[in-house]
């Protein structure tokens, strides 16, 4: 097909679609973004109504890549929630940046620990509650997050870092 065919195709006039009125384009607002699976049904229930495909066909083939991310994560962590393999990915980025950055990085202990409690199960998400980790240990909680004057005074002088992990509700937001 020579150039010129295609540029002429690509300029044809489009048949323009009708969107029926009331349409809802939108997907359900009730459900949670960050539920793969239900964002996975709506959207393929939306292209399977034929009505604009491609306005869904996109976001669908981003969650089913985050599926199949999220399924390959739980894979390599059997046992384990969702949640917590993605927390433990994160944690692995931020242990290979600190171990990149130099040994010496007094945070390096602490995410160690974090990660080895998170799996032998010692260490849960629970949203609203936190764990002090100071020097590769445990230092303090469960407990409410809140005023950790008094743990950083013990723990993190004269050298070394506290750590609050928290049991964060926010951690599959930011994981999409």
């Amino acid at each position: 097909m020579s150039s010129l065919s295609l540029q002429a195709m690509m300029q044809r006039p489009r048949p323009k679609r009708e969107i029926p009125e009331g349409y809802p384009l939108e997907l359900d607002p009730n459900i949670d973004e960050n539920d793969v699976d239900a964002m996975i049904v709506a959207l393929q229930a939306k292209v399977d109504e034929n009505v604009i495909p491609e306005l869904y066909e996109h976001r669908l083939k981003r969650y089913l890549a985050k599926k199949k991310e999220h399924e390959e994560l739980q894979k390599a962590n059997p046992g384990l929630s969702l949640e917590v393999c993605l927390r433990l990915r994160t944690l692995q980025g931020m242990l290979d940046q600190l171990e990149k950055e130099g040994p010496g990085d007094l945070h390096i202990p602490n995410i160690k620990a974090i990660m080895d409690a998170y799996r032998s199960g010692d260490l849960k998400i629970v949203p609203g509650l936190v764990t002090h980790w100071a020097r590769g240990a445990k230092v303090a909680g469960p407990m409410q997050d809140g005023n950790t004057v008094e743990l950083f005074e013990k723990y993190a002088r004269p050298e070394g870092y506290l750590w609050t992990e928290r049991g964060d509700e926010q951690i599959l937001q930011r994981a999409f």
